[in-house]
C-alpha cells in the first residue's frame, strides 16, 4: 500500500502481482491481489491522462474486491481476515 500511497503505481502492480501469482487461484486472496493490482493500474492510467481507461480499471477492481469480500464472507473460507483488509483497500489512496 505504500508504494501505491507514494504514488509509485506502476511497483505497486508488479509487486501485488508477484504475490497474486503465488496464492491459490480462485481464491478470496488471489480477487483481493486483482483489485489491488486494477487499482494500481487505474492509477497510474490517470496520471497519464487515459481516465477512461482509469474508469474501466476501477469498474474491474470493485467487482474483483466485491468477489473477494463473498468469498471471505463465506464459513468454509479460511480467510476471514481479508474482509478487514478490504475495507483498508477501499480507503487506499491508490485509486
Amino acid at each position: 500500500m505504500q508504494l501505491c500511497e507514494a504514488g509509485y503505481f506502476w511497483e505497486a502492480h508488479a509487486v501485488w502481482e508477484e504475490l497474486w501469482r503465488a496464492v491459490p487461484a480462485q481464491s478470496a486472496a488471489s480477487h483481493l491481489l486483482r483489485a489491488l493490482i486494477q487499482r494500481a493500474a487505474a492509477a497510474l492510467k490517470r496520471e497519464l491522462g487515459n481516465p477512461a481507461g482509469a474508469t474501466k480499471l476501477l469498474a474491474k477492481a470493485n467487482a474483483s474486491l466485491a468477489r473477494a469480500r463473498s468469498l471471505a464472507r463465506r464459513n468454509d473460507d479460511p480467510e476471514p481476515r481479508l474482509t478487514v483488509i478490504s475495507i483498508l483497500v477501499d480507503n487506499a489512496l491508490c485509486a
